[in-house]
């Protein structure tokens, strides 16, 4: 019996635009201390009423030391990942991600979206550490829990995803998302109850299934899962 397990994963991508600086400087003239008059005869030169001596205008400079680079938003970072990433080009992906992490060292998504990078290069090690730092800073992050618990099955960790995975939908429940992640749900479904295979509880396996399949009807990877498990005939051993 062989059953494929299904991934999708959910990219969301934002970008934000900051607006540039633009420095200018400006020099005024400074004013004579002198007036000079012309009399019909003989040109005399009059002094100019005594004023005070005005202090001298210093000229403005700019100071290239001051003047900074505009910091990049770390959406525009996790936008260039995503494109690297759609290419297939893991390694630049995660360098991106990590430029935003650099610019907000809590951006969950950076983290999560860094271990999907390294599960795909298959340094699960690596993918396990990004997808529980990102779980630190938000607890209730459902795709970092599946992820990892993803990974942890494919280390043959099945206990381990299980846990995992419960979790998610434990967070599901309580933060009460919206239909528009219910296909996400069946998939945690499906891909726990594939774990259930690999851990011998049959019965559980078949409940994921139809759970998933009772959330999403046309979801053909668990109805084929289902149909394999019960054409097997080890539920009746």
């Amino acid at each position: 019996m062989s059953i494929k397990l299904i991934l999708i994963p959910i990219i969301s991508i934002t970008m934000m635009l900051l607006p540039s600086c633009i420095y200018q400087s400006q020099q005024k003239n400074q004013p004579d201390n002198v007036t000079t008059s012309i009399i019909v005869g003989e040109p005399t030169v009059i002094p100019a009423t005594p004023t005070k001596t005005p202090k001298p205008v210093p000229s403005v400079q700019t100071d290239t030391t001051k003047i900074k680079t505009p910091v990049i938003s770390p959406e525009i970072h996790i936008s260039r990942g995503d494109a690297s990433f759609q290419s297939q080009s893991y390694q630049e992906s995660i360098l991106h991600y990590q430029s935003a992490i650099k610019i907000d060292p809590n951006h969950d998504r950076a983290y999560h979206k860094i271990g999907i990078a390294y599960f795909n290069l298959g340094l699960y090690e690596r993918a396990i550490e990004y997808y529980s730092k990102a779980i630190d800073i938000n607890p209730d992050k459902i795709e970092a829990y599946h992820g990892r618990g993803i990974v942890y099955h494919m280390m043959s960790n099945h206990q381990k995803g299980v846990d995992d995975l419960t979790k998610a939908l434990e967070i599901d429940d309580s933060v009460k998302v919206t239909d528009s992640m219910f296909p996400f749900r069946a998939n945690i479904y499906h891909n726990r109850g594939f774990m259930y295979l690999h851990l011998e509880e049959y019965q559980n396996a078949l409940a994921d299934f139809e759970k998933a399949i009772a959330i999403n009807p046309s979801y053909t990877q668990a109805i084929n899962s289902r149909k394999a498990l019960l054409d097997s005939g080890i539920l009746n051993n």
